[in-house]
């Protein structure tokens, strides 16, 4: 029983020394060059996507709406996923077309589709891109206007048999990019009533999982950095805690070390729970003698 009493600290110490000694290189990592996906990996996306959809297909993407907190006071902004993974924009009230075969109206050219896009504007939060910074800065080759939408997509959709959407969007709705009242594009009653009988719908977020479950060299690297962000982040929490610290100083020290370490945000909310307590709130302060469990 005392080797066993004298092993354990041993080993916790061992555990201890052994991150404490880490940390250096998570932190060489760290600094590394900042890595980004490009607009050409992106455009490859597209064309893998693309490569998935049937026959004489259009997919459609809309990107994510701010969501309000109070009054003028929007919540924190992230892009849906799946337009965030085929397009690199990070701005509200913008679609994406793709057409294998190409899109039968000239503001396309010969291209396969292309994004629509709100015009610069400013606010408290900054510039937006506008067209012509969409397509400098995503790469694209042709970015219209979101007032076209409705127009484009009516010339994208004649004679194609099949659509992609979001399943968790079954109508897209145009009318607070394009300016308009809140108008949708032709349900699928009218695209059969037009000429288009025979037309059905499929749910795009199908091809885009298959696509998002292999990792390009890039993603990798991301998701490398994330974790060294992560355990420097773990490793600085268990230097710094002591008894009567409160767990909001804790998720501060760990949420100031991703900051530092480049990180946008959380990929998820905090998690913390004190042993042999079930679970805590921020506000507990940590108690001698407590083993402390955290999840970030």
């Amino acid at each position: 029983m005392r080797a066993r009493t004298i092993r354990r600290p041993l080993r916790v110490a061992a555990c201890l020394a052994f991150l404490i000694l880490a940390v250096p290189f998570y932190a060489a990592a760290l600094q590394q060059d900042d890595v980004r996906i490009t607009p050409e990996e992106y455009k490859q996306r597209r064309a893998m996507l693309m490569a998935k959809m049937e026959p004489n297909s259009i997919a459609i993407f809309k990107a994510k709406d701010f969501s309000n907190r109070s009054n003028d006071v929007n919540y924190a902004y992230r892009q849906e996923s799946n337009f965030l993974y085929l397009t690199g924009c990070e701005e509200p009230r913008a679609y994406l077309l793709l057409c294998p075969e190409g899109v039968k109206d000239r503001r396309c050219g010969s291209g396969e589709g292309g994004l629509l896009h709100p015009a610069k504007a400013r606010s408290a939060a900054g510039e937006s891109l506008g067209l012509e910074g969409a397509k400098a800065q995503l790469g694209f080759e042709t970015v219209l206007p979101g007032t076209d939408l409705l127009s484009v997509a009516k010339s994208a959709l004649a004679g194609k048999k099949t659509l992609y959407y979001a399943a968790s969007n079954p109508e897209p709705r145009v009318g607070s990019i394009a300016g308009e009242k809140d108008d949708h594009l032709p349900r699928s009653e009218d695209r059969a009533s037009g000429g288009l009988s025979g037309s059905r719908d499929q749910d795009s977020l199908r091809c885009t999982r298959e696509l998002r479950s292999i990792k390009s060299p890039t993603e990798l690297a991301l998701l490398q950095k994330a974790i060294d962000a992560t355990a420097v982040a773990h490793v600085e929490a268990m230097k710094s805690c002591e008894p009567g610290m409160f767990e909001y100083e804790l998720q501060a020290v760990i949420e100031y070390c991703f900051a530092k370490n480049g990180a946008e945000y959380q990929g998820f909310p905090r998690s913390s729970a004190q042993v042999p307590i079930h679970a805590s709130s921020i506000m507990t302060p940590i108690a001698a003698r407590c083993r402390t469990a955290m999840s970030w």
